[in-house]
């Protein structure tokens, strides 16, 4: 590795302090939804080069050694496929066309039909260095830099091939001496191509050349990356500089920033425009984007550790995926994905929060956006970038703010679970006591500027807020409920200014200084706790015993119900309430948010950027601008585009991978197999990036099976498949998007083996009338020696097929991954030697076992890591074990012992010694890891003149096996 490579990794943390004297732009302190993806992903290099998301939505991540495809759930090396050189990716570029280009030092690549091909000018490798060296804007065309020479690749018609070509002429070469040092290549407006060129910037316009330098504003330097903005701004960047030029403008100016664009020597200089038009950069420590298209005005935020992102030696590459998601490659730290970029807004108290706890939200009159926690409030100031305590909030500060609202002089209330009653003057900023309630659970202003306020302990009103102090308790509620103080929840204000009350006895309504109780239809009695005004006046309610939506139409007099169905959350605790308004539904529960337009569900999670699961109550508001904020116990969600989370592509199953012992196939083809009793492995993608947790897939092999199988891996196999015509079909469903794939179908045939191919049987047919007339010519007594003969090998041949069925049925036995006996003939030897207790009054030893913190070995080392360790187990307690001894998988990390002959007086020892027999030595997994690993034994004792079931033996077992696990694990319990 290069000098210049390891000082790119530099340590720059001694520049820190100077950083914050420095900085003239502001930091984007949110908690931010990342995912990094690492060598535990199967991500071999950590150090990221380039990165490119192909037609299909494949992403490829080009290292410092190797190349990888990421589908969404498992990363797969390329580089070895082809002879792509060492290993190390330069450039990656998915085309117009939607083709895939890898440049390394040793040549440019083409992915194509399943592997690479390297493309030649006159029979002469196009090395590529690192940088913007590839370029394309139309199919069929690739503009290449190489050597420090512009060359472009063209596809001849509808062929395979590629013709290459100089850009400029010797002569134009000659002409302008900036022609022969090429540093990079982008495309411009229209038909214009622009490039660094020596160590100014070059324009191509109309076969007409353009050299921009010192007299434009640009110093001279080695301009690497360029980028034409959605707005026609020119941005620009070298190893320390970032200039622009406004579209209108005649000269370049210096955006560069202080002390975090010079302190590292790069070789990466990523520039693009994100999926809302804004300029992101790489920066030391993070990246640095434009607050918004309107960089002029808006400026930078910068983006580092203190928002989670960790770079390590700096960013190399930056990608948006088609879903508006950024991919960031790093120097040393792998691969980054934002989720829900550009969308999702997350804080928590490491950005300003007195506390995670999360239970309500109000904007202010002033811009200020409030929100209180379970430690009080705290506020929100437009361009602050952060939260604060809310000043001068000293009555309640310590208390869990549940509820906010704004008065018509914008004065902010604020209501306590302890039952204080705040408010914040808004011409003063000081926050005042007001009266001492119960258990505060909603305020709201209705169109008089009256105050309501729900409680624990009935409802109140401040009739005029402005100068009254003491709320009134609405005694009407005994002669609507029988009873003045029920638990009131909520309160919501209808399109004509009504206001709507739920409590634990019913629902209210107020209009005109007359408070009612409406009759429900077909005199139905509910428990509602939350509910909200629609734009068309009806009402959306939640009830906490049923966890129901309903959807309420009528008056003050009667309303009728009508429940809606919420795909995805059954059996989840509804906790907020949201009509904003398009519209749209939103409904906070105990794992994530859901989302309805009108025409369909969508869940929302971590995975899909939602800072924390658990929803607090009442915690979903609608700002000004139509955004939503989320409160969680986890911190605070800022949806800032709520139309686009219904914007996603559908989903799209992909057949990726189809191979038997070894070999691929082509998924894309019908293709034919012969027969053979190894299996047929399929494996599929899904090219989404985001809550791949809520895949499952669904496939049936037309041909053998008529229903569908689930899984929730993505890859399926078929040992032994007989003869004939097949057609998988696989779909993927996603309980997140609560939708489905199309159905992907691959048709396919198996031949049969010779011995029952059409050829095969003509011949023995012919061999037969060769023996008759053999038979006939040799006489009857060679026709006897023959006769004997054939019925010699018929009966060799049918031992071979007793043979193989015989070997067939022990496999069906066996557990595929380990060889242990699967467990349905591990309950059939348990069967039977429990018989042989009974009959011969002996005794035996029966373990039921469990690997200790087997999840972790899995969640730490992978999957693969935990097979191996499931098959020594069973390769060491083989070796153990008496020949008339049996082991079994029971299932999972479970595994039965069946130990004839042994009772506790003989057999305890015994028992003692299997059980520590694996925990004596670490076992060894792939790349030379050692994990150690122990299990914990439940054993009983069953003696011929005891009468039990297998069922009885087996819960006996497993509870004794339970205690070693109770008492700390690696041990014996005895039933």
């Amino acid at each position: 590795m290069s000098e210049t490579l390891l000082s790119s990794r530099a340590v720059f943390s001694h520049w820190l302090f100077f950083f914050a004297l420095l900085f003239p732009f502001s930091a984007c302190p949110q908690q931010l939804p990342l995912r990094n993806f690492t060598q535990a992903d199967g991500l071999g290099d950590l150090s990221v080069t380039a990165l490119a998301q192909d037609a299909k939505g494949y992403l490829w991540v080009g290292t410092e050694n190797g190349l990888y495809r990421f589908d969404g759930s498992k990363f797969r090396r390329f580089d070895q496929i082809g002879n792509l050189g060492d290993g190390y990716i330069n450039a990656l570029l998915a085309d117009a066309g939607g083709a895939l280009w890898v440049g390394t030092l040793k040549g440019l690549f083409l992915w194509d039909e399943g592997r690479f091909s390297e493309v030649l000018a006159e029979g002469k490798s196009l090395p590529v260095t690192q940088g913007q060296k590839l370029m394309s804007r139309k199919p069929g065309q690739v503009f290449v830099v190489s050597d420090a020479q512009l060359v472009v690749l063209e596809r001849t018609g509808q062929s395979r091939n590629w013709t290459v070509h100089p850009v400029f002429t010797p002569e134009q070469r000659q002409k302008n001496k900036e022609l022969d040092g090429i540093l990079s290549i982008a495309a411009g407006r229209d038909e214009d191509l622009w490039f660094g060129c020596a160590m100014r910037l070059c324009l191509y316009r109309n076969g007409r050349l353009e050299v921009s330098g010192p007299e434009s504003g640009l110093p001279e330097d080695l301009w690497q990356n360029i980028l034409q903005g959605d707005d026609g701004a020119l941005w620009l960047r070298s190893a320390h500089r970032v200039m622009v030029r406004k579209a209108s403008g005649a000269s370049f100016t210096d955006q560069s920033l202080p002390s975090l664009d010079q302190s590292n020597e790069k070789l990466f200089f990523p520039l693009l425009t994100d999926s809302r038009g804004a300029v992101v950069r790489g920066i030391d420590y993070g990246i640095a984007r434009t607050r918004s298209p309107d960089w002029q005005a808006s400026g930078w935020q910068s983006i580092g550790a203190k928002e989670g992102l960790k770079v390590g030696g700096g960013v190399n590459a930056i990608l948006t995926d088609r879903d508006g998601d950024l991919w960031i490659g790093c120097a040393g730290h792998g691969l980054i994905h934002w989720i829900g970029y550009r969308n999702w807004e997350n804080w928590t108290s490491e950005q300003g929060l007195p506390n995670d706890d999360i239970w309500s939200f109000l904007r202010g009159a002033d811009g200020r956006f409030y929100v209180g926690t379970g430690l009080g409030a705290a506020v929100f100031q437009p361009g602050q970038g952060r939260f604060s305590a809310l000043a001068g909030s000293q009555a309640g500060a310590s208390h869990q703010w549940g509820a906010l609202a704004r008065d018509s002089a914008g004065n902010v209330w604020g209501g306590t679970f302890s039952g204080v009653l705040t408010r914040r003057d808004a011409a003063t900023g000081r926050v005042e006591a007001v009266a001492k309630l119960p258990l505060i659970f909603h305020l709201l202003f209705d169109r008089e500027g009256r105050l309501w306020i729900c409680t624990n302990r009935g409802l109140y009103k401040l009739e005029n807020p402005g100068r009254e102090r003491k709320p009134q308790r609405i005694e009407a509620l005994a002669g609507l409920f029988g009873k003045a103080d029920p638990d009131v929840y909520s309160a919501c204000l209808s399109p004509k200014g009504d206001v709507w009350i739920v409590s634990s006895r019913g629902i209210l309504h107020y209009a005109d200084g007359d408070l009612e109780a409406p009759r429900l239809g077909k005199g139905e009695s509910r428990q509602f706790n939350a509910l909200a005004c629609a734009g068309d006046g009806s009402l959306w309610l939640t009830e906490r015993t049923s966890r129901t939506l309903w959807h309420a139409t009528g008056d003050a007099q009667s309303l009728a119900l009508e429940p809606l169905p919420v795909s995805g959350i059954e059996g989840r605790v509804i906790t907020s309430l949201c009509s904003d308004r398009r519209g749209w539904l939103w409904l906070g529960t105990d794992a994530g948010v859901a989302a309805w337009n009108g025409k369909r569900w969508r869940l929302f999670n971590q995975e899909s950027g939602l800072v924390w699961n658990d929803t607090n109550e009442y915690a979903i508001v609608e700002d000004e601008d139509g955004s939503i904020w989320i409160g969680t116990s986890n911190g605070v969600s800022h949806i800032e585009r709520p139309e686009q989370l219904f914007a996603a592509p559908a989903l799209d199953i992909e057949i990726e991978q189809i191979s038997r012992n070894g070999v691929n196939m082509d998924p894309e083809r019908v293709f034919s197999l012969p027969w053979a009793s190894s299996p047929l492995r399929f494996t599929f993608a899904v090219l989404r990036f985001g809550d791949r947790g809520a895949l499952t897939y669904r496939y049936r092999l037309k041909g053998l099976e008529d229903e569908w199988n689930k899984s929730e891996t993505a890859e399926v196999r078929y040992p032994a498949l007989g003869p004939g015509s097949y057609v998988l079909q696989v779909a993927a469903d996603s309980s997140v998007l609560l939708e489905g794939s199309a159905i992907r179908e691959i048709a396919f045939d198996i031949t049969p083996p010779w011995w029952r191919t059409k050829l095969f049987y003509a011949a023995c047919l012919l061999l037969f009338g060769i023996v008759l007339v053999l038979a006939y010519r040799f006489r009857i007594r060679r026709m006897l020696a023959k006769q004997r003969e054939m019925e010699r090998l018929v009966c060799e041949r049918t031992a071979e097929l007793e043979q193989s069925r015989e070997e067939h049925r022990i496999r069906a036995l066996k557990d595929g991954l380990t060889q242990a006996w699967n467990r349905v003939a591990i309950m059939e030897i348990l069967a039977k030697e429990m018989g042989r207790v009974k009959r011969e009054k002996i005794s035996l030893t029966l373990i039921l076992l469990d690997l200790d913190h087997f999840k972790k070995i899995n969640d730490g080392y992978g999957h693969l890591a935990g097979d191996a360790v499931l098959k020594e187990v069973v390769r060491r307690f083989s070796g153990e074990l008496r020949e008339y001894d049996s082991i079994g998988r029971y299932g999972g990390e479970e595994f039965v012992l069946i130990l004839p002959g042994l009772n506790r007086e003989n057999g305890e020892r015994r028992v003692a010694q299997l059980q520590q027999l694996i925990g004596k030595t670490p076992v060894a997994v792939n790349g030379g890891q050692e994990i150690a690993v122990t299990c914990s034994f439940g054993a009983i004792v069953l003696a011929g003149s005891v009468e039990c079931t297998q069922e009885e033996l087996i819960e006996k077992a497993d509870q004794a096996l339970y205690r070693a696990k109770d008492k700390g694990r690696n041990r014996v319990e005895y039933a």
